[in-house]
């Protein structure tokens, strides 16, 4: 079964969202050794991002990408999680 990046974001909505999680950026495909991977940005509702505090996110989100990985194709990719926040996004269209 192929994943998309649309069955990937399905699961990771059922997250406890305490992190005030506002959306997901997800994109599947090869990383730089050629291995599959999955790329996801949570976009948070906050103007400054914590790193040391999102720990505990991004451990969940890791767990759920390998675990769907896991389940659909019978192998664990890798998750690589970034986080941006709204304000993030607003200097960007600027």
């Amino acid at each position: 079964m192929e994943i998309t990046p649309e069955f990937i974001e399905q699961e990771l909505r059922k997250l406890d969202k305490t992190e005030r999680v506002v959306r997901w950026i997800v994109e599947t495909g090869s990383d730089w050794v050629g291995d599959p991977a999955v790329w996801v940005w949570p976009v948070l509702d906050i103007d400054h991002i914590d790193f040391a505090r999102q720990r505990g996110l991004r451990e969940q989100v890791q767990e759920v990408v390998r675990n769907v990985t896991r389940r659909e194709t019978g192998a664990s990719w890798q998750p690589y999680v970034r986080f941006r926040s709204v304000s993030d996004e607003r200097a960007e269209a600027l």
